[in-house]
C-alpha cells in the first residue's frame, strides 16, 4: 500500500518540488537579450524571445542602420521578420 504522508511532509515536499524547478533558470521563459526573467516578453515568429525594452531597442537600432526600414533581423538568428511580428 502507498505510504500516506502528513500534511508537513506533503508541504515540505510540495516546497523542495517548487525549489528544484526554480533552480532550473535556463528553462525558465526569459528576454534572450539581457536575460531578464522578470519582464513582460514577447516571441519573434522565429521563437526567440525578448523583453518590451530590448524589443524597442532591436527595431530602433535597424532603423538607425537603414532609413526607411520596413523589417529587422532578430540578433540570435538574424532571420528578418516583419514589423509589427512581435507578438
Amino acid at each position: 500500500s502507498p505510504t500516506k504522508l502528513s500534511s508537513s511532509q506533503a508541504g515540505s515536499l510540495e516546497s523542495s518540488s517548487l525549489t528544484s524547478s526554480l533552480s532550473l533558470g535556463p528553462d525558465l521563459p526569459h528576454c534572450q537579450c539581457c536575460i531578464s526573467y522578470e519582464a513582460r516578453l514577447k516571441r519573434l515568429s522565429c521563437g526567440h524571445l525578448y523583453c518590451d525594452p530590448c524589443c524597442d531597442q532591436i527595431v530602433n537600432l535597424a532603423f538607425e542602420d537603414i532609413e526607411g526600414l520596413s523589417d529587422y533581423p532578430c540578433p540570435m538568428c538574424k532571420s528578418i521578420r516583419q514589423l509589427g511580428g512581435l507578438g
